[in-house]
């Protein structure tokens, strides 16, 4: 726990301590480094190691290679994602799993009945209200997007800024360099988020689409 981890450094400061977590700790003395999600290879290896877990014969023939690693990145490459799809292989194929993935909140599920959706619930429950309601209109991207165009359909009396480091701060919104202007900071939903976030509501309203359209017209 975070008091563990802050107890070991007061006593023992000589100590390098590292920890993992999906919400950056910001104390003081600490330095966060965010991690991308797995690399191709390294999420393809987990998903075989955890299907071979279940199915002991299950392994990736030439055909079902491209198929499954759609999937993974359908999954954003997140270990915990690759490790509850792959946990289904003894009744779905990687091809199946790739036709339901649009359904994640009834695929992907623990094996002591934790779901996405309700790890999700709980992280999203878990922020400010200005935070979830950017959160919300974020959904109407499909891809990358600048600051300034999250900016221009957000509603203006939001906190703009504070939401959006909020969201990056939690693991729900991911930085990325890909953009055609050098320099320029551009964010990204990641597909699991979008997918929890539109199970969940009727989407953006008719506004908002507008606003976004408009945006790039």
């Amino acid at each position: 726990s975070l008091a563990l981890l802050e107890r070991g450094i007061e006593h023992a400061p000589e100590i390098l301590w590292v920890s993992t977590s999906r919400r950056q700790l910001a104390r003081p003395g600490m330095q966060s480094l965010n991690l991308e999600p797995m690399p191709r290879e390294d999420a393809q290896a987990l998903f075989v190691e955890r299907a071979q877990r279940v199915d002991l014969d299950f392994s990736l023939a030439p055909e079902t290679t491209s198929q499954l690693q759609t999937l993974l990145a359908a999954l954003d490459h997140l270990p915990l994602a690759i490790e509850w799809a792959a946990a289904r292989v003894h009744l779905l194929a990687p091809k199946e799993l790739l036709e339901r993935i649009h359904r994640r909140v009834d695929l992907l599920q623990g094996t002591q009945g934790t779901t996405l959706n309700a790890l999700f619930d709980s992280v999203v429950d878990a922020l400010p209200e200005e935070a979830r309601q950017v959160l919300e209109n974020l959904v109407v991207f499909d891809g990358s997007f600048s600051l300034e165009a999250a900016e221009a359909i957000l509603p203006k009396d939001l906190p703009h800024l504070d939401a959006l480091q909020t969201l990056l701060e939690n693991s729900l919104l991911r930085r990325t360099e890909a953009s055609l202007l050098p320099g320029e900071v551009r964010l990204v939903l990641l597909e699991t988020v979008q997918a929890m976030l539109r199970a969940k509501g009727p989407g953006p309203s008719q506004d908002l689409q507008a606003d976004h359209t408009s945006d790039y017209a």
